[in-house]
């Protein structure tokens, strides 16, 4: 004989486990913050005062100079060094590669053949970063003159670490972010 009470204690272990399974499930579909590549505070157009910016969406980076763009890729990961700065790790979409070159004559004319770079992975760093305000520097590295990117994911990872940041940065440029 089915009683209420039977009834009910059946539903209550029902729900208790439901309640269980889903938070599970849903703790398991939740990606690490350190990794999520989808940031409501640093996503839109960064502009400074040299007319080059940052435009960050939908987990694609890119970056330019009075509207030309000059490299751009998907974000594949992001870590906070400090609640207001860290990097961005992002691998180049196929056509938005930079193109280096042996040097530059004086009047800034390229010398040499294009190349690409050694890799497909390079960083952006942040600092400062406000709702409205910060300082952004794309890794570079000056004994390195055809690029520091590196081929994996997993290199740029330990490649571009808080630890090497004064390798990486030796100019930060101040970014708006445009309404």
């Amino acid at each position: 004989m089915f009683t209420r009470s039977r009834f009910f204690k059946q539903n209550v272990w029902f729900a208790g486990l439901s309640l269980v399974l889903g938070a599970a499930l849903a703790l398991a579909g939740c990606s690490n913050s350190n990794n999520d590549v989808t940031f409501a505070w640093i996503s839109g157009t960064w502009n400074s005062a040299q007319s080059d910016g940052y435009v960050i969406t939908g987990g694609h980076l890119s970056y330019g100079y009075s509207g030309t763009i000059s490299y751009q890729g998907n974000i594949q990961y992001v870590e906070y060094f400090t609640p207001d700065s860290g990097v961005i790790i992002f691998e180049y979409d196929a056509n938005g590669k930079p193109q280096y070159y042996e040097g530059y004559d004086e009047n800034y004319n390229p010398i040499g053949n294009p190349q690409d770079p050694p890799g497909d992975f390079i960083a952006v760093y942040f600092k400062n970063l406000t709702a409205s305000t910060g300082q952004f520097a794309t890794a570079y590295d000056a004994s390195k003159p055809l690029g520091c990117e590196v081929g994996t994911l997993a290199a740029a990872k330990d490649t571009f670490t808080l630890q090497a940041l004064d390798s990486f940065v030796s100019y930060w440029g101040g970014y708006t972010k445009q309404q």
